[in-house]
């Protein structure tokens, strides 16, 4: 979540600008203003543990990845039916079965994955240390795992909606994202901030965009049949009173 006062703007551009494709929803997450500099951070493992293997201790972080012209990297897009017909006419999940995440460097790549419920996440160890797997939903570790160097995969189905982390016991700079979504229609922001969702029935919506940094931001959205055509949205967080 944005913490309060910060004065940050996210703003979610729609593609008003371009030819609306029939059953495509196109935009752009951007945040205004001066680009922020990536945070840099040094690594540093637990009592015990080696970085032998992790590359470069200093390196930025992926908290908060802004692109040239403002566009916000790796956020998380997704729309929710508004009526009940949409929602009887879209059954089938336009999101990947499957996703990877793969351990280099003493980090996880990709930073942010997408899944629908039931979706399985392939987790591999591609470094050369041990690596100690936890996904979290919230507080609840929901798995915990050791994985050596040039070990098995590791696999884990998500059954239910939520935004889960994956952490490593051994190395706490290294976290990842999983977005899990119950509705069909998700993408997540390429590093200029650039998104689509391909096949999307024409009715009412509610657009959300989520960032962990930035927090989330929804507005109501109205799809016709040739595609989506809106005015760009801008969202102000909440200020400390």
């Amino acid at each position: 979540m944005i913490s309060k006062g910060r004065g940050l703007f996210l703003v979610l551009i729609l593609a008003a600008p371009v030819p609306a494709w029939a059953g495509e929803v196109r935009g752009s997450v951007v945040l205004p203003g001066s680009r922020p500099e990536p945070e840099q951070i040094t690594l540093r493992a637990k009592p015990g543990a080696s970085l032998e293997g992790c590359g470069p201790l200093e390196r930025k972080s992926q908290r908060l990845r802004v692109g040239a012209e403002g566009g916000v990297a790796e956020a998380v897009i997704w729309l929710e039916s508004a009526d009940s017909e949409t929602v009887a006419q879209t059954s089938a999940s336009g999101l990947p079965a499957e996703g990877v995440l793969d351990q280099r460097t003493c980090a996880f790549v990709p930073h942010t994955v997408i899944l629908p419920v039931g979706g399985r996440l392939t987790i591999r160890n591609s470094d050369s240390v041990l690596h100690n797997v936890r996904i979290f939903q919230g507080a609840a570790m929901q798995m915990h795992e050791w994985q050596k160097a040039g070990a098995r995969d590791l696999t884990w189905e998500f059954p239910e909606a939520g935004r889960y982390i994956v952490r490593c016991g051994v190395h706490p700079w290294m976290y990842a994202w999983v977005a899990v979504l119950a509705h069909p229609h998700g993408a997540i922001s390429d590093e200029e901030g650039r998104f689509r969702l391909p096949g999307v029935r024409p009715g009412r919506y509610r657009l959300k965009v989520w960032h962990e940094t930035l927090g989330t931001v929804e507005r109501p959205i109205v799809v016709p049949a040739n595609g989506l055509a809106l005015e760009p949205v801008l969202m102000q967080p909440e200020k400390e009173a």
